[in-house]
């Protein structure tokens, strides 16, 4: 492993949080977790709102909107919609892409939530609630559900460059 873990296993992949549906679990790079053994701490200044398209092999390829809540449209038939968002679980930051139509829905509700009761620039403490099962035309999913525990300052680990700046600015 290099000093700056630039290279190697600890290279940009565990930053990545997956939902699996079917299963209703949580998944990284290195397998399963319990989320509902997490301090989570979701980054809804983050969010990020677009088109992916996963291919067999190889990272996905993305589109976001330049704007939040812009509608853009698909580059092909191949991409689905799809968001972003950086969270703090346990003081690491991850991120969470995902086009699974389950995971849409209730982040979609989740960002809703956090919108209408948020405290100025804090951001929101979940609590993961599980999920719900659910048909979606011929399929089946589930939709992640969450609570809002509480409002907390950003923590370190999903400070912005403006947030270091105005923070190095406020000390002078």
């Amino acid at each position: 492993m290099s000093i700056l873990g630039l290279v190697g296993d600890d290279s940009g992949q565990n930053l990545y949080i997956k939902y699996k549906a079917q299963a209703r679990v949580w998944g990284e790079k290195d397998g399963e977790f319990d989320m509902g053994k997490c301090k989570i701490v979701c980054d809804m200044d983050s969010v990020k709102t677009g088109w992916i398209y996963w291919p067999k092999d190889g990272a996905p390829e993305k589109l976001w909107a330049s704007a939040l809540g812009e509608k853009i449209a698909s580059p092909s038939r191949e991409f689905k919609m799809a968001f972003s968002c950086e969270f703090s679980l346990n003081g690491e930051r991850k991120i969470w892409e995902s086009s699974q139509k389950g995971a849409l829905m209730g982040f979609d509700t989740l960002f809703n939530d956090m919108s209408a009761a948020r405290e100025g620039n804090k951001l929101a403490e979940l609590k993961w609630e599980g999920a719900e099962p659910k048909q979606v035309g011929k399929g089946n999913t589930s939709i992640p559900k969450w609570s809002i525990i509480g409002w907390v300052e950003r923590p370190l680990e999903l400070m912005r460059e403006e947030d270091l700046d105005a923070g190095a600015a406020a000390s002078w």
